[in-house]
């Protein structure tokens, strides 16, 4: 017999709901013979396997997806009846149900390649780039007035007449003020794949901020601030010689462009500019075609669309979801970006406010406006309870399609119900508690909350709180929390949601902090506070790794023992090889490394993010060293011992673990960066895997910008195609085996937040670098044949006769960036210290050559009475390694007057003193020899004398440069070579400060050195 549970609905039901129940009671008819009390003892049969089955059943592609999701929907809501522990699901993820190709792809690429051919024969024809042509000598005051030879040249052969534009003329003309910036919103869509109206708009308004284009070496590029989806995201858009020159021409009449009022918001703000971006392409529109010629294209948002259908055609999906917006993945960061391309950064870089669209109409609450047309889609019906007959989902709802005035009595009368019932109803009181703060209590400047806004928030998030949060929040514990939260995060309709999704989560969780709980566990969530995700876009690249494994096997890093480096080498090849969480390689056991694999499991010590972190990782990802390493914590305790600890390890253990400061210190050794992080290890992984096999594919080794790092990217990705992905995923779900690795559910979450590389592939994709026609492939690239020398030669006002460096695309991006120094900053290109250089490098330089202690320690007897200063610290090390740099040259050079200069310095000193004790002559010969010896290492001297009545008065400590400075044959002189290192302040006057600890490892460093001359020295010398 049948349970009741399967009843159908009320005649009054909508038909929605009657379709749902006839295909939830047909589903769980076909999955009887794996669940056979389904029907009949539903509770028995359990809501797990009844959901697992169904889910099963109704993979069916041709089911509609809405009757679907609809059947699910139902079914899990009335197991929950039956069965309290049946997982919580929103099913918000579409099927692929439909093309992502629009049905008129055909007449759209007709129209692109029209509409691109038009745009090449107008930068033929009229030659704009006049504005970048460089003053002839004697002429500087009729540039920007008058034609120069070549162009008026170029204007007879062309048959047009050109005058370049002024501030005066644009000020009158103000097409002549917008064509320029629609050419180059123009290019960029067209050559380079831009077609997100979005980033065009914050480039109009970079552009008319006054942004410069930034050149270094073969890159050249503009960076914008984007807030997709609620989400700020730094986005880079790289440029090619023709696009940067078309920046150029459109920055001469930046200042000419409309501005938005002052009073105006963000959100109206971004809408001026994305107006504004429109209108300028209208205006560049008309001049190139007009409304009966087949390169008329109707809008910037189409011309977008089309540009975005040829990538997704011709490269792949991933990259033209990117291009459109739709994945909102950050660039690197701006310093990290120089550092990888061999340059130093922008002085003084500030990075631009970031720019929101919508109000804060909430105030500090952080929640921004209205989701237009948010309920109407079916899917969002079914989350907001409207296709339910009861219910606490339906219950809100009722109550707040009745009169604002009524609301308040209404949610308190539900309030005191659910409280009412315990604590499995928390929750449940809790999210209605919030409801009523923001409709009745909550103001913001003096405003209560729209209806319409409250109405929002209830179907946005009140009704994703209450299916995915646990039914109690008092002894929930923060990984709970956390995983709960990210639930409803990742449960969006759309991209554009997850902002206001964050923001209103964000605001739910002070409000119970605040007014309820507050020993609410903490969520950490980047930038969760501030009702956005805060990405980390910091990486290192291979050749920084292996440099690290360097730093750490020649003692450039300060450990405490033999242990500890192994964990920090174990440590540093599964962050940077596998992208392991810190407390997943914290927690690992000796039963989880065996000889194929490593087993991310829940464990006695810790538990695991979610679900889909448990994963198997292969070990041949990793270095042999680092193999080595791991196996060798395994102190044979049992299978179970921890083995990045020697204790049983707390839950405070996992965060302050010495082996992550160590990591830290390391990043910082290698890259320089002291933002670094550990967890930033994972974003390395995750972006050079995406650029490792993406630019295989994009043939990004053939680019002319490519990069040595780039390079090694390409053939460190080959291990996770061979021992992650199978055949299927290599040719298709290429993000599948990276989220695999992360531990990753969802591939967007992989892009979005840990994959910094989009940019570079996008560019790499529509740019190619190539200038003759005639060499060229066509039907390996993505844009048709076009005359690049002659347009770049146009853009620059030059003649067609002129010859431009398009072989040599650093010399060609340089060119035009020294024509107009003004309008670029131009990054310098890194230097590489030398060793003999390494006295001045900063201590953080990865260039700075480490002291290698076999040479000091080893080669001689160890001597406990030249143990003292021995560098234990860092800082005494990074002491000792410079000095020992600085040193080399003149023990190589001038040895015997190396030898002599130490020696008589060590005979000289007296205990435990860092000071020699020298007479005033005796220290004038010494200071001569060592500033003849060492010209640029600091000399220090004090300088110590009595008193008729036998009272000592010493000098403050300090360099000297000439031994004429040590003045008088009376007193006592002590000297010695001063620290390298630069200072962050100068020296406290004498008995102002203890002793330095860095001055003490000097002076351990030239007694052992004095040995080890000496033990070297040939027979019969001294």
């Amino acid at each position: 017999m049948i349970h009741p549970l399967w009843d159908s609905p009320t005649a009054d039901a909508p038909e929605i709901a009657r379709q749902a129940h006839r295909l939830m009671l047909k589903t769980l008819t076909k999955v009887t013979h794996r669940v056979p009390e389904v029907l009949t003892d539903p509770e028995k049969a359990g809501g797990d396997r009844v959901m697992r089955a169904a889910i099963a059943a109704l993979a069916n592609p041709k089911i509609d997806h809405p009757l679907r999701v609809a059947a699910l929907t139902q079914l899990q809501k009335r197991m929950l009846e039956v069965d309290p522990a049946t997982p919580k699901r929103l099913f918000l993820n579409a099927a692929a149900n439909q093309s992502t190709i629009a049905t008129s792809i055909a007449a759209d690429l007709d129209a692109l390649e029209a509409f691109d051919a038009a745009l090449e024969r107008h930068i033929l024809k009229t030659r704009p780039g006049s504005a970048l042509r460089i003053p002839r000598p004697g002429k500087a005051e009729m540039a920007g007035t008058t034609q120069t030879a070549e162009t008026a040249e170029a204007s007879q052969t062309a048959g047009t007449a050109v005058v370049a534009a002024t501030p005066e003329t644009a000020a009158k003309d103000p097409t002549l003020a917008l064509e320029p910036l629609g050419r180059l919103l123009s290019m960029l869509v067209v050559r380079l794949g831009q077609g997100s109206i979005a980033l065009l708009a914050e480039l109009t308004h970079a552009l008319a901020s006054g942004a410069k284009p930034v050149v270094a070496r073969h890159w050249a590029w503009l960076d914008v601030n984007l807030n997709v989806g609620g989400r700020p995201q730094l986005r880079r858009v790289l440029l090619d010689p023709a696009t940067l020159a078309a920046v150029l021409i459109a920055q001469d009449h930046a200042a000419n462009l409309p501005r938005p009022a002052k009073h105006f918001k963000a959100g109206r703000r971004n809408n001026f500019y994305r107006s504004l971006a429109r209108s300028a392409f209208l205006a560049f529109q008309k001049t190139i075609a007009d409304k009966h010629d087949p390169a008329w294209m109707a809008s910037l948002d189409r011309l977008c669309s089309c540009a975005v259908q040829r990538l997704q055609l011709v490269t792949m999906p991933l990259l033209a979801s990117y291009a459109r917006g739709d994945v909102a993945s950050s660039s690197l960061e701006p310093g990290t970006w120089a550092r990888l391309i061999g340059c130093l950064p922008m002085p003084q870089e500030v990075p631009p406010a970031m720019t929101s669209e919508g109000s804060d109409e909430l105030g500090d609450a952080g929640l921004s406006g209205i989701d237009p047309g948010g309920d109407e889609d079916l899917q969002e019906q079914l989350t907001a309870g409207a296709l339910d007959e009861n219910g606490l989902i339906v219950e809100l709802r009722h109550v707040m399609d009745g009169p604002r005035s009524t609301w308040g009595v209404a949610l308190d009368a539900i309030v005191d119900r659910l409280n009412a019932e315990g604590v499995e109803s928390e929750t449940a009181a809790l999210v209605v508690s919030w409801l009523r703060f923001l409709a009745v209590d909550r103001t913001s400047k003096t405003k209560t909350l729209a209806d319409g806004s409250v109405r929002h928030y209830r179907g946005l998030i009140v009704n994703r709180l209450l299916v995915l949060l646990p039914p109690s929040l008092s002894s929930v514990d923060a990984e709970t929390l956390e995983d709960a939260y990210h639930d409803v995060i990742q449960s969006r309709r759309s991209t554009e949601q997850t902002g206001r999704i964050v923001s209103a989560l964000a605001s739910f969780d002070r409000y119970v902090r605040r007014d309820h709980l507050p020993s609410l566990p903490t969520v950490d969530f980047p930038g969760f506070e501030s009702a956005a995700y805060g990405v980390s876009n910091r990486i290192i690249t291979e050749p920084e790794y292996r440099d690290g494994l360097r730093m750490i096997a020649d003692g450039s890093i300060v450990l405490p023992d033999e242990a500890a480096r192994r964990r920090l080498v174990a440590y540093w090849g599964l962050a940077f090889r596998t992208g392991t969480r810190r407390s997943e390689m914290l927690g690992l056991t000796a039963s989880d490394v065996g000889e194929q694999r490593i087993a991310i499991r829940k464990n006695d010590y810790r538990g695991l993010k979610t679900g889909n972190a448990r994963r198997v990782l292969p070990v041949v990802a990793l270095d042999a060293v680092a193999i080595q390493a791991l196996r060798a914590l395994d102190r044979n305790e049992g299978p179970d011992a921890a083995l990045f600890f020697d204790h049983v390890p707390s839950r405070t253990d996992f965060e302050s673990a010495a082996v992550i400061g160590h990591a830290k210190l390391l990043l910082k050794r290698v890259a320089g960066d002291a933002d670094l992080t550990a967890h930033n290890l994972r974003h390395s992984i995750a972006s050079l895997h995406l650029i490792g096999v993406l630019g295989k594919e994009l043939r990004l080794r053939s680019h002319p910008c490519k990069e040595p790092w780039m390079e090694a990217a390409i053939a460190q990705a080959e291990w996770v195609d061979a021992a992650i992905s199978g055949e299927l995923h290599r040719k298709a779900g290429r993000g599948n085996a990276l989220s695999m690795l992360l531990g990753h559910g969802s591939e967007l979450t992989t892009f979005e937040h840990y994959c910094h590389g989009f940019d570079l592939l996008l560019y790499v994709a529509c740019w190619s670098g190539r200038f003759d026609p005639r060499a060229r492939r066509p039907e390996r690239h993505l844009h048709p044949l076009r005359q690049e020398t002659s347009q770049l030669l146009a853009l620059l006002g030059y003649s067609e006769t002129t010859r431009v460096e398009t072989g040599d695309s650093p010399a060609l991006l340089m060119r035009i960036a020294e024509m107009r120094a003004r309008g670029v900053v131009i990054l310098e290109k890194r230097p590489v210290s030398h060793p003999s250089e390494a006295a001045s490098a900063d201590p953080a330089s990865p260039s700075a050559p480490a002291l290698t202690l076999p040479t000091l320690i080893e080669l001689i007897d160890w001597d406990p009475l030249l143990s003292h200063g021995y560098p234990k610290l860092q800082l005494q090390r990074d002491a000792a390694v410079r000095m020992h740099a600085a040193l080399s040259d003149a023990y190589r050079n001038r040895r015997d007057a190396f030898v002599d200069l130490i020696s008589d310095w060590t005979a000289a000193r007296s205990g435990a003193s860092d000071w020699a004790t020298m007479r005033p002559d005796d220290a004038r010969r010494w200071v001569a020899s060592a500033l003849d010896l060492l010209p640029r290492m600091p000399i220090e001297v004090q300088h110590q004398r009595k008193t008729k009545r036998r009272k000592t008065i010493k000098t403050g400590i300090r360099q000297v440069r000439s031994q004429r400075e040590l003045r008088g044959n009376a007193g006592t002189w002590f000297v010695r070579l001063g620290d390298v290192r630069a200072k962050a302040s100068p020296r406290s006057p004498a008995g102002a400060a203890p002793r330095s600890h860095s001055q003490a490892a000097i002076t351990w460093l030239m007694m052992q050195l004095d040995e080890w001359a000496h033990r070297q020295a040939p027979p019969g010398t001294t």
